[in-house]
């Protein structure tokens, strides 16, 4: 499907951006930025960012739909090609089934702190993923479109 790379033409995807955010603080408690005083220029900071932050869809193999340029460089790869690929190519079994087990426990709690995952770059590089925060993306209805997931530290090699 691919999704538009933020930029300034389309607000550094400002909806989306406000939309994790929002469910987030809502969910979680946590507060990445004060979105509504800054709009713009806080998507755009959210996309700079040194932590890591990504989202994908609801589907039976959810589609990449965000990640900022500290997840794109992880992850070894571009906005143009992440967005046009499944989470799961980015996980070993293992680390399918235990993600999609967690998606599982977000979806009836809202969010999970402290989650910990191992993933693959684009590249094969094995990487983990810490201190982190999933949770549920809905729309206005409250309805599950998707998850995001923000995380503060990562290592490679494990």
């Amino acid at each position: 499907m691919g999704y538009p790379k933020p930029d300034e033409v389309n607000g550094f995807q400002r909806n989306h951006v406000k939309n994790m955010r929002n469910n987030l603080f809502r969910l979680g408690g946590v507060d990445l930025f004060d979105f509504d005083k800054a709009g713009v220029i806080a998507a755009k900071k959210m996309f700079e960012a040194p932590y890591g932050i990504f989202s994908h869809d609801n589907a039976e193999k959810p589609l990449f739909t965000y990640a900022n340029l500290t997840a794109l460089k992880l992850f070894d790869t571009s906005w143009e090609d992440l967005t046009f690929r499944t989470i799961d190519e980015f996980l070993d079994e293992q680390g399918w089934k235990e993600y999609m087990d967690i998606v599982k426990n977000v979806k009836q709690k809202g969010a999970i702190p402290n989650y910990s995952g191992h993933w693959i770059s684009k590249a094969g590089k094995r990487l983990t993923l810490e201190k982190g925060i999933i949770w549920n993306l809905t729309d206005e209805f409250l309805s599950i479109e998707g998850h995001a997931v923000v995380f503060a530290n990562w290592n490679f090699g494990a």
